[in-house]
């Protein structure tokens, strides 16, 4: 049952990855901003941040630790747990050159106190290992779901 939760939490990650971006297919690194880059703090002349690298940042211990993260911090709002509420909430985030995350955003999602609970997640998270293409670290753009199940998520 793990095994499958995980398949799918990696199969929506892919898909969330590669939704609405425009892919240049003659390089491994493709310049993408699905969003205004003003609204990550972007100002002209900053530093790229680029959405595909060779090595993908990597949460410490990998996707299942970064999801065992996720439900181990991730807390459902009294609100919520009132209306017996339940929804998933897409992060987009960059991981910076030093592994720090900036510029977080949410992509989607509809109650307004799972979206304040899902960035309080991410201000958590410790240091990530930097995207990097040639062995060179690079700002990389990281997007990742949060579920909030009322009465728990099942593995």
């Amino acid at each position: 049952m793990k095994f499958q939760v995980a398949i799918a939490f990696f199969l929506i990650f892919i898909a969330v990855q590669k939704r609405g971006e425009c892919q240049n297919r003659d390089s491994v690194i493709t310049k993408v901003y699905d969003l205004q880059p003003e609204s990550f703090g972007l100002k002209g002349g900053e530093e790229t941040v680029y959405t595909f690298t060779e090595k993908s940042p990597e949460f410490p211990g990998g996707t299942g630790a970064l999801f065992q993260f996720i439900k181990a911090n991730t807390k459902c709002p009294q609100t919520a747990q009132k209306e017996k509420a339940s929804g998933t909430i897409l992060l987009k985030f960059i991981v910076e050159k030093n592994g720090l995350i900036s510029g977080e955003r949410i992509l989607y999602g509809d109650r307004a106190d799972f979206k304040r609970e899902a960035l309080k997640l991410v201000k958590l998270m410790p240091l990530w290992q930097p995207g990097s293409q040639n062995g060179k670290p690079l700002r990389t753009f990281m997007t990742v779901p949060v579920k909030f199940c009322y009465g728990g998520c099942k593995d």
